[in-house]
């Protein structure tokens, strides 16, 4: 083979080299843009859950503060009922707890004489025009 041969062999199989870098060249470039692609919608995929994660967060916020305030409206409902409560409940201790002297006083026995003058005594309320006998 002459010198001539030779190169154009060479030169046809650098051409072919060429053809072959380019063309991987094209495919990865299109897989490159194809993976920027893909990541470029993961991102704004992400960025709305990302934006909607807030939102409902804010919502969920705002939505507990409305129950706290509720709650806090209730609590001053509740307060003076509880004190009105405790109020009504320490007066009927009061008053069970008078009763139950008054009732021990009423009911205490004493010694005969104390009977036979208190049966004078009704019978002379009941009867005003007559006097007990001695």
């Amino acid at each position: 083979m002459d010198a001539v041969s030779k190169v154009a062999l060479l030169e046809a199989g650098v051409e072919e080299r060429e053809k072959e870098i380019e063309s991987l060249l094209k495919t990865n470039n299109e897989q490159r843009a194809s993976t920027a692609k893909v990541l470029q919608d993961l991102l704004d995929s992400e960025r709305a859950a990302h934006a909607e994660a807030n939102n409902k967060a804010e919502a969920l916020s705002l939505r507990l503060q409305a129950a706290q305030a509720k709650l806090d409206s209730l609590q001053q409902e509740l307060t003076p009922v509880r004190l009105n409560e405790t109020a009504l409940d320490s007066k009927l201790k009061a008053a069970s707890h008078g009763k139950r002297f008054r009732t021990d006083d009423e009911f205490r026995v004493g010694s005969v004489q104390d009977v036979d003058t208190s049966d004078r005594i009704l019978r002379a309320n009941k009867s005003p025009g007559a006097q007990p006998a001695p």
